[in-house]
């Protein structure tokens, strides 16, 4: 990772490492506790897109004190998340994202490895 990069530049980098390939990549700072269900459920919501369709799963984030107990929730969107939205507005956290290598390719972020 790039020392003092910041949050994006080091995902960026974890995410075109050649030596890390997989069908599913899910980002997690120091900080962050996932549920002990988040990756089954976001990749059988991912399963169900199709196999041709690039797709992202994002979730609200659960804020929590230092004892664990949940203070509140991030914003919950009224609109149904569309494509468009997703490029002007935070729709969901990078700490909630799992994405497939072929969404990550659709969007110039990897390349074939395979």
């Amino acid at each position: 990772m790039a020392r003092g990069a910041g949050a994006p530049a080091n995902f960026l980098f974890l995410a075109c490492a050649k030596n890390l390939v997989s069908e599913y990549y899910a980002f997690c700072d120091q900080d962050d506790v996932w549920e002990a269900d988040k990756l089954a459920r976001a990749i059988d919501i991912l399963e169900r897109t199709g196999a041709d369709v690039p797709a992202v799963y994002g979730s609200r984030t659960s804020l929590i004190d230092e004892n664990g107990k949940t203070t509140g929730f991030s914003p919950l969107f009224s609109k149904t998340p569309t494509f468009r939205s997703a490029l002007v507005q935070s729709i969901a956290g990078g700490n909630t994202m799992v994405f497939q290598s072929k969404s990550a390719r659709a969007a110039g972020v990897l390349r074939h490895r395979r």
